[in-house]
């Protein structure tokens, strides 16, 4: 485990470090919001993603309240999640907005 970890980490780095060569001109809070906005994406498709596997155990749960309880687990955490990410999104908007009087 450790080891796809490290070579994860390693893959990330070594897929970043030529975009770092065209980011001289890069605005930073351009590149924070396009970062965000891809964070975003992701936790809304990770959401959608335990939101698929719940039905899944719901589905084939046939009367076992273990699967049953599973799946519910399994939905209440992409609530979680797409509760967390609509609030990260929304949270600076409101910040900016009292900051900028908009």
């Amino acid at each position: 485990m450790k080891k796809i970890f490290n070579t994860a980490i390693l893959t990330a780095l070594l897929l970043t470090v030529p975009l770092m060569a065209f980011a001289q001109d890069v605005d930073p809070e351009l590149a924070l919001e396009r970062i965000f906005n891809w964070l975003f994406g992701i936790a809304i498709s990770l959401a959608a993603v335990c939101i698929l596997l719940a039905a899944f155990f719901f589905i084939t749960a046939a009367g076992d309240a273990e699967q049953v309880n599973k799946g519910r687990r399994w939905l209440v955490y992409a609530v979680i999640g797409v509760v967390i990410a609509l609030v990260s999104k929304g949270v600076p908007m409101m910040v900016e907005r009292i900051i900028m009087g908009g």
